[in-house]
């Protein structure tokens, strides 16, 4: 028969002494429990709220920084093909084209390099004409090399030409150049150029 007993019966409960009295469950919960749960939510809630607003201003910053980079990125892209065109212009095939290479070599400078940009376009053609020069570019190539604080930006551009003149024929030069490009209305001009040693 004791097989078939639960627990309870195998274990009986002891009587209640006389000044022992069982209270139901009311399932009510006490003011200081309701407090520490009100109090609990409102962290929780105030926590998710801290954390929205942090993930905002996260994302906020990197759309902004996204921007910039790419903004900085298009006007280095541009500076770098603006820098590489004016370059080009100095090496004009013969002196039948450096008429158009001169206005190019002046178009390209800023007002600050406009005086070099003038008396080197200038002694150019001279020196054309008196070499009977023929150029070929045969590489040329240009990268950004950085940004400056003034908003300028550093562009290296390396050329290689041949060159024939009534002394010699074929003869291959190379050269590197910094040519500092400053921004202009929408494009970039040359604001200086100086040689850069190998």
């Amino acid at each position: 028969m004791e097989g078939d007993a639960g627990s309870g019966q195998l274990t009986p409960t002891p009587p209640l002494q006389a000044d022992e009295t069982v209270e139901p469950d009311s399932g009510l919960t006490t003011p200081n429990s309701t407090l520490a749960t009100s109090r609990w939510l409102i962290g929780v809630c105030a926590a998710i709220a801290i954390a929205a607003v942090v993930l905002t201003a996260v994302g906020v910053l990197a759309l902004v920084g996204h921007r910039k980079t790419a903004a900085a990125t298009d006007g280095e892209a541009l500076a770098v093909a603006v820098a590489k065109d004016c370059i080009t212009a100095t090496q004009a095939p013969d002196v039948k084209a450096m008429a158009e290479s001169r206005r190019k070599i002046i178009e390209c400078a800023t007002e600050n390099y406009a005086p070099q940009a003038n008396l080197y376009s200038g002694l150019l053609t001279d020196a054309y004409e008196a070499a009977k020069a023929q150029v070929t570019i045969s590489d040329i190539r240009a990268a950004p090399e950085k940004h400056n604080p003034d908003g300028s930006i550093d562009v290296l551009v390396a050329t290689r030409v041949s060159m024939s003149n009534i002394d010699q024929q074929n003869q291959e030069l190379s050269y590197r150049l910094r040519v500092r490009m400053v921004k202009v209305g929408d494009t970039y001009k040359i604001d200086s150029i100086e040689p850069v040693s190998k």
